[in-house]
């Protein structure tokens, strides 16, 4: 069973229960999301150093992903770095760790390797490349070389909590994006925006124009309003609490009912294994078997589990 349903489907759950549960994991996977978003716009974490580094990590990345940071750079306290080779562009530095295995203290050392030129930096135990963050080793080659700014490439853009995510636009029956007034007027500008791409793909000049302007516009909008997120951001989370009742009212209208009632296909059952004296009097007709009240199956979805 896949992570992504733990909670709301299990290995005895039926087909229908599944169709009614899938929408409800989707709904509350949402609602998750979208609460992550407010909490990450309008809380910080307090930074534990001055280092600029962990400012700018505080400015860029979600409430979760500052915390793993925060980690890797408390860590850094027992890391000891030191060079260990130096060619131009690339220096080589051993960063020994200090890990507790059982009660002894054991020094494991890792390899960093730092381009000075364009501040290009890897590590051989590659967390950044597992999971996405820097690590303790690369944070502590970092403070030694006195390099207090990481590169945009080593602040990944699924982290960010300043990203538009295109897909909380898109219309789902779970949520109420639809009937807001942000919703509304969303819409109604991407259908106008349809023409205008349409007319503008004819050739390379229209879309080079189009494009333009739209970038205008949005340089204007931008000094007129400012990037302010997290008030639209808290707008739209009020919104959701006070539209609750809107998912009670429709939620009803979008229950999955009980498959209607009909009888199973092909001859009555009857007994299998019966007698055969009984079934050669029932060929001669002395004896009658009625079956009272045949059972009835419901469709085949209820005897299926997933």
């Amino acid at each position: 069973m896949h992570a992504f349903f733990d909670g709301y489907v299990n290995s005895k759950t039926t087909l229908k229960q599944f169709v009614e549960q899938y929408e409800n994991t989707l709904r509350d996977k949402a609602e998750k999301e979208s609460h992550a978003d407010f909490i990450s716009f309008n809380s910080c974490i307090p930074c534990v150093t001055h280092y600029p580094l962990e400012k700018q990590f505080q400015e860029a990345y979600t409430i979760e992903k500052f915390k793993d940071f925060q980690q890797e750079l408390s860590a850094n306290l027992y890391c000891e770095v030191s060079l260990h080779k130096e060619n131009f562009p690339c220096s080589e530095f051993t960063v020994g760790e200090n890990v507790m295995v059982g009660n002894i203290i054991t020094t494991i050392p890792f390899t960093v390797l730092l381009k000075e030129a364009d501040f290009e930096i890897n590590c051989n135990c590659r967390l950044f490349e597992f999971k996405g963050i820097i690590c303790r080793h690369v944070i502590a080659v970092l403070i030694h070389k006195k390099i207090f700014f990481a590169l945009d490439k080593y602040i990944l853009m699924r982290w960010r909590k300043d990203v538009i995510r295109c897909h909380t636009k898109v219309k789902i029956g779970y949520d109420n994006w639809s009937i807001k007034p942000e919703g509304h007027r969303f819409d109604k500008m991407c259908n106008s925006f349809y023409k205008v791409a349409h007319l503008a793909t004819s050739n390379d000049d229209n879309c080079n124009i189009v494009l333009e302007m739209i970038n205008d516009l949005k340089m204007k909008l931008i000094s007129y309003e400012g990037d302010d997120r997290s008030i639209q951001r808290t707008i739209n989370l009020s919104d959701d609490t006070a539209d609750k009742n809107f998912h009670g009212a429709s939620k009803e209208n979008r229950n999955i009912l009980t498959p209607m009632a009909v009888r199973s296909k092909g001859r009555p059952p009857f007994k299998r294994k019966q007698s055969k004296n009984l079934e050669r009097l029932q060929s001669e007709g002395l004896v009658t078997i009625t079956v009272e009240n045949p059972p009835i199956f419901k469709n085949n979805e209820d005897n299926f589990a997933i």
